[in-house]
């Protein structure tokens, strides 16, 4: 089985919205059953976290705390 990627994750299951909050705990739920729904392997969550927290800051989503741990702001899980 493939594994999940991150940065499909968030081009998929993300979207940015003003005011929008997620704990990493939160994104780490919403990739796991993201992954789940298209049949491929999650990474474990330090690794998660470690790749979500590197595309975060190339995009642009701005985080409170340290290695994906905090909240990120203005972001969402897509509806």
């Amino acid at each position: 089985m493939k594994l999940g990627l991150v940065e499909e994750f968030m081009l998929e299951g993300l979207e940015r919205r003003q005011g929008g909050q997620l704990s990493g705990g939160d994104l780490f739920m919403a990739y796991r059953s993201w992954c789940t729904g298209k049949t491929v392997v999650p990474y474990g969550r330090k690794e998660f976290r470690r790749q979500f927290a590197n595309l975060a800051a190339l995009a642009g989503i701005s985080q409170s705390g340290v290695n994906g741990s905090g909240v990120y702001r203005d972001v969402a899980i897509s509806r």
